[in-house]
């Protein structure tokens, strides 16, 4: 299924075609426990970042959820049952919301 990777460390924004289970959520954004966040907009997607993502030194703000996000970030979309489904947003309005934030430190 179609799936966007927000990638803050190389400054990308790319399509990928998921298949695999929460498991493969992990091993794609390099996280053992990931969170979801609602990025809003007309459709069902959602954005699944690291949830200890303040250990990672580079984020994004993406402009639908309005707050800064660290390490990388996969968007995928959600079918009526709530079982994964192809991601509805356009890759281009990603890569048009998406801020890179660099390298940051959340202690200074």
């Amino acid at each position: 299924m179609r799936t966007i990777l927000i990638d803050p460390e190389a400054q990308t924004v790319e399509e990928l075609d998921f298949k695999g289970d929460y498991k493969k959520i992990q091993e794609t954004i390099g996280c053992s426990c990931f969170t979801t966040v609602n990025i809003g907009g007309v459709t069902n997607d959602a954005l699944f970042v690291d949830d200890e993502g303040l250990l990672n030194p580079s984020g994004f703000v993406f402009q639908f959820y309005g707050a800064k996000l660290v390490g990388k970030g996969l968007i995928m979309g959600c079918d009526d049952e709530g079982e994964s489904a192809r991601a509805g947003i356009d890759i281009s309005e990603v890569r048009n919301n998406t801020q890179w934030l660099g390298e940051f430190n959340f202690n200074a």
